[in-house]
């Protein structure tokens, strides 16, 4: 109910609108549809919820089967790829969609480790090429020199880059829900050069998420203790490099 105060504005609801007094000023105010915009916030806080509540599984295989280092908000950004790949598929309504109806490119360039990131430590581009179920991956000549400018002050014995293509079912509804596919491993010594590869990989599986990490581990050889890996908080990038649906 309104009423008129003492300075002769009105203050109080009238019909669909809310008089106010600010500082002296008359404000006027359509009241909210609280029905409307309680469904609307119930619909993404459950779809919210459905990305939260796949992550945790996803992000524990690539923690503990990919032996990925990670910074402590990452299970905040991952959440956030996840939820995207609910809310940008307009072609369901909200609260019938899947991550599976999504676009899995929302993944690629998630860093694992925001204190390591991939571009800060990888010299090269790696293209993808999608064709007829099939991925064709393209890996440059590579030079350890190239890699030794981009950690100057951390020499190392020699590195290793690993590149993993992770099958993954995002609703968790199939068994196993998330495996490593195929992978590849290039290991580079002081002063040494790879020729460029292809490296193809057929008959994806179909209806499950695709997604290529990229990894470098380096390495030292330690008179006392032998080799060991310099595997710290900045010194362990790892990335999605790609992501497809076949």
């Amino acid at each position: 109910m309104a009423r008129i105060d003492k300075d002769g504005l009105i203050r109080g609801k009238i019909g669909d609108f809310v008089y106010r007094n600010y500082r002296g000023k008359q404000i006027v105010q359509r009241v909210a549809d609280e029905t409307k915009t309680s469904e609307k916030v119930k619909k993404n806080n459950n779809e919210f919820g459905y990305a939260s509540s796949k992550e945790s599984a996803i992000r524990n295989f690539f923690i503990h089967q990919l032996d990925l280092i990670n910074d402590g908000n990452l299970h905040n950004r991952h959440r956030k790829v996840l939820y995207e790949l609910l809310i940008h598929n307009h072609a369901k309504d909200a609260n019938e969609r899947k991550l599976l109806d999504g676009n899995p490119k929302q993944y690629i360039g998630l860093n694992f480790n925001v204190n390591s990131k991939w571009e800060d430590f990888m010299p090269y581009y790696l293209p993808v090429n999608e064709d007829n179920n099939k991925l064709t991956i393209t890996i440059p000549e590579l030079y350890t020199k190239s890699f030794q400018q981009k950690v100057k002050d951390k020499p190392f014995d020699h590195l290793k880059l690993s590149l993993i293509l992770c099958s993954i079912d995002p609703d968790l509804e199939q068994n196993p829900n998330a495996i490593i596919y195929n992978q590849r491993e290039i290991t580079l010594y002081q002063n040494q050069k790879v020729e460029e590869m292809k490296w193809e990989i057929t008959n994806l599986p179909p209806n499950r998420f695709l997604l290529l990490l990229g990894k470098i581990e380096y390495f030292e050889m330690n008179s006392i203790f032998g080799l060991k890996s310099l595997k710290t908080k900045d010194l362990c990038p790892a990335c999605v490099l790609y992501a497809a649906k076949f």
